[in-house]
């Protein structure tokens, strides 16, 4: 009995008794192991496979979790090639939907003399550009796309950060810079000048957006508050450095005004009077 176990045992190993063996002994000898081709589990987001607690937090395992972020198989092709998809969402999004909101300072334009640009970098280095973007009365195609930002939470706050103050002793520097250098200034000049003043009641406004978002990495998200047209400053006219709302209460036919005179009215008085419509009661007609 042990005579014919030993003997099984032997051929087992006997290359030519066995030809698997034989096979693996010559894939061997070509650095081919078998082993390589083992199919091994590792998924990226979690240590144990399907453990819900591994996961990265906010986000749902995939029917292809052995698969990276970003990329899947193609197994129509053979060699099962990868190929790019859509990347997963933000994070910050993820986790925290009613605190953070994603932003787009750095879509880049895509179109005009800027096109190689990104929405910050245009607000930021090109006012004039701005501003004739602003008062398009009828933008369309990627315009309507950067118009609708420059009026969001976001694109206001940088607008308003290039604000220049035309005074004191930061006479000649924008808002932002201000706010960054020297952020007791408003307190010290509202101390020594007590008085109404509109160029310091909008960088105060500014600077109250500036704190709330300072602590955000590196500006890449804005407290995800409603935007607040009223909150507009109007940057021509009578009443230039007034916010909509200021205007609206003391001057409510200002808009009516301003389109009898002009044929074709810039884009903030055709967005302004939308606001009025929407917001506050019926203008009185003159």
């Amino acid at each position: 009995m042990d005579i014919r176990k030993r003997e099984c045992e032997d051929s087992l190993g006997d290359p030519e008794a066995n030809p698997d063996l034989a096979q693996g002994e010559k894939r061997r000898k070509m650095g081919d192991h078998p082993d390589d081709h083992e199919e091994k589990d590792v998924s990226p987001l979690g240590v144990n496979g399907d453990s819900s607690e591994d996961l990265v937090p906010g986000l749902v395992a995939s029917h292809n979790d052995e698969n990276p972020p970003g990329l899947s198989v193609d197994s129509g092709r053979s060699g099962s090639a990868l190929t790019e998809v859509a990347p997963l969402r933000n994070l910050e999004e993820v986790d925290n939907p009613k605190k953070i909101t994603v932003t787009n300072v750095d879509t880049i334009m895509g179109f005009g003399k800027y096109s190689d640009l990104s929405y910050r970098e245009v607000t930021e280095l090109h006012k004039e550009y701005v501003n004739w973007a602003l008062n398009q009365t009828s933008p369309s195609g990627d315009l309507t796309r950067y118009v609708e930002w420059l009026y969001s939470r976001e694109g206001r706050f940088i607008r308003q950060g290039n604000q220049i103050f035309p005074f004191g002793q930061h006479r000649g520097e924008t808002f932002h810079k201000i706010a960054t250098t020297d952020p007791f200034y408003h307190v010290r000049y509202k101390h020594m000048q007590p008085g109404p003043n509109r160029t310091l009641d909008r960088y105060i406004r500014y600077f109250r957006d500036f704190k709330a978002n300072a602590s955000l990495p590196n500006g890449h998200g804005f407290v995800n508050d409603d935007v607040d047209l009223g909150e507009e400053t109007f940057e021509f006219g009578q009443h230039v450095g007034q916010t909509w709302r200021q205007v609206a209460q003391t001057d409510p036919t200002y808009h009516i005004r301003f389109q009898r005179k002009s044929r074709m009215p810039p884009g903030v008085i055709v967005r302004y009077a939308k606001w009025f419509r929407e917001n506050v009661a019926e203008a009185p007609t003159e």
